[in-house]
């Protein structure tokens, strides 16, 4: 949507959320803990992929 304004698809945001509906909801499902320490593990991943390219 927001290309679609950027471009000139919408004439604006009032066109743009008239055009706009839910089409699916993502509930999370992981309790607090998994949660916690899946994202520990992804932010040591991501703080070694420092440096990786220039």
């Amino acid at each position: 949507y927001a290309a679609g304004l950027a471009v000139g698809f919408f004439e604006n945001t009032d066109e743009l959320a008239a055009n706009w509906a839910v089409d699916r909801r993502w509930e999370p499902k992981l309790d607090a803990s998994s949660r916690e320490r899946l994202y520990h593990f992804w932010k040591k991943a991501v703080t070694r992929s420092f440096d990786w390219a220039e």
